[in-house]
């Protein structure tokens, strides 16, 4: 199971039901109109990525971006990588 944290829906503007912004997870599903393209999820990514960058450092615009792209897409492939068959996923792109 893939499932996205209520926050994350509200970034990725998935309309919640009040019954699901109270659960700690919401099951992704495309037959219920629930899915996240993963170019979408990689432009979330690296926005907050870029953020980041350009908090901590005073760099190009074209070198910034890169910085970016690579910690978005290593992100998200550590958090693909590290699952388990066993396990549920609960997505969120905010820090814990």
């Amino acid at each position: 199971m893939v499932a996205l944290t209520p926050a994350c829906c509200d970034e990725l503007g998935f309309p919640l039901s009040e019954q699901d912004r109270k659960r700690p997870y919401v099951e992704v599903s495309g037959r219920k109109g629930l899915g996240v393209k993963a170019d979408d999820l990689l432009d979330t990514l690296v926005e907050k990525a870029m953020a980041e960058v350009r908090s901590r450092h005073s760099l190009p615009e074209e070198e910034s971006e890169a910085i970016a792209r690579t910690i978005a897409v290593g992100a998200l492939r550590y958090f693909l990588l590290r699952l388990q068959k066993t396990r549920s996923s609960h997505l969120t792109s905010r820090k814990h």
